[in-house]
């Protein structure tokens, strides 16, 4: 799945944007998910979500590299 296109829509959408507008910003229109980790993890939802629901999306620590965080991907059940 390295090449997995995604709607700027749905982007902003899992990270509380709910203007499509760069200069409006205001508490109306931008409403964060609280930290990276949720967004990332609803972006992902969204994605499952859009296809059926056939993975199993985990975001973990890199065995290899404790700095980097990995999306490993299951298959769901």
């Amino acid at each position: 799945m390295r090449n997995l296109w995604v709607n700027i829509t749905e982007i902003q959408k899992a990270f509380g944007i709910s203007q499509k507008s760069s200069t409006t910003t205001g508490k109306g229109s931008v409403r964060p998910a609280g930290s990276i980790t949720k967004a990332v993890t609803n972006l992902l939802k969204s994605v499952n979500t859009n296809f059926n629901n056939p993975w199993d999306f985990e975001i973990m620590v890199d065995p290899y590299d404790t700095t980097n965080l990995k999306i490993e991907i299951g298959r769901a059940s």
